[in-house]
């Protein structure tokens, strides 16, 4: 029988050559995926390299300051040490709100001092706090973030979710100030105010090494206003407000000794109450008020 003959396919050396510039190009791009995920690890490590870097370079920046303010501190704390005045009471908390200020950067400030008859807590300086409205702030123990510090005797560190006009970042700190006769830190008849802290200008939030520095300046705040009250208690009277006789005279011989070595001029002015012996045949409680009110004149008007 007579077969039809098959179709046989031919092979071309076009049709060759064009798969062997697909296998050449399928090859090439292999080889630029391997080089760019070998790119790719590169780049990871290097980023690892710059990340670490990074890393100890804010570490050490953060070392650094650190180190300048604990410098600062020592030398704030003991200049506010030193500030032992009965002549000016409010020179503590003044020096310790505005050293705070400085010693963190800070654009507000404020001490709180615990006032033991009414139970309550008052403005004792502010930076920020108009000085008019210091009288009207009265804060319980307990009530907010400053009577929750003063009640529980622990530090806090706080940040608002969104700014307002009031604070910009928002982020704020609060610790107890303790006297110097704490046992307890969180002994509440030991702790008599609360030290704030906020709005650093660098826009930055507080951590933990401003909560460990502005505690260790607290307490030595807490010391001075304690030797203040001791030696307020020694060298003022309880009823006037003025200073004992013992204060006075050892004032005096001391202003006698500098204006004698100066080779100046010292007057003293002597104020006397006539018929006071007759205001004291009404009570001795009539005496006590009228020899208030005089006081207050005096320390007002003189």
């Amino acid at each position: 029988k007579r077969m039809s003959p098959r179709p046989i396919s031919i092979s071309t050396g076009s049709t060759w050559s064009t798969r062997a510039e697909e296998e050449t190009t399928r090859t090439e791009a292999d080889r630029a995926r391997r080089f760019a995920e070998e790119d790719l690890a590169l780049l990871n490590g290097i980023a690892m390299q710059a990340a670490l870097a990074i890393e100890n370079v804010q570490s050490y920046e953060r070392q650094i300051e650190y180190s300048r303010k604990l410098i600062h501190l020592g030398e704030t704390s003991r200049r506010v040490s030193a500030l032992v005045s009965p002549e000016h009471p409010e020179v503590i908390e003044k020096e310790a709100v505005e050293s705070a200020a400085k010693i963190f950067d800070a654009t507000k400030c404020s001490i709180l001092l615990y006032d033991p008859q009414a139970k309550i807590l008052r403005v004792a300086y502010s930076l920020h706090i108009p000085r008019e409205l210091w009288s009207s702030i009265r804060i319980p123990p307990g009530e907010g973030n400053v009577g929750q510090v003063f009640k529980e005797g622990l530090p806090m560190i706080g940040s608002t979710s969104t700014p307002s006009d009031r604070y910009e970042t928002g982020s704020w700190l609060v610790v107890p100030v303790v006297s110097s006769r704490a046992e307890d830190l969180r002994s509440e008849s030991h702790i008599i105010g609360v030290l704030c802290v906020t709005e650093k200008r660098s826009k930055r939030l507080f951590d933990s090494n401003d909560e460990e520095l502005l505690s260790i300046f607290a307490s030595q705040v807490g010391i001075a206003i304690e030797n203040a009250r001791l030696f307020q208690k020694a060298t003022v009277n309880r009823l006037t407000a003025l200073f004992t006789r013992e204060y006075f005279f050892a004032r005096l011989e001391e202003e006698i000794g500098n204006h004698r070595s100066r080779g100046t001029s010292l007057g003293v002015m002597m104020v006397d109450l006539d018929h006071f012996h007759n205001i004291n045949l009404h009570g001795h409680h009539v005496g006590d008020a009228v020899l208030a009110q005089t006081a207050r004149v005096l320390r007002e008007r003189v």
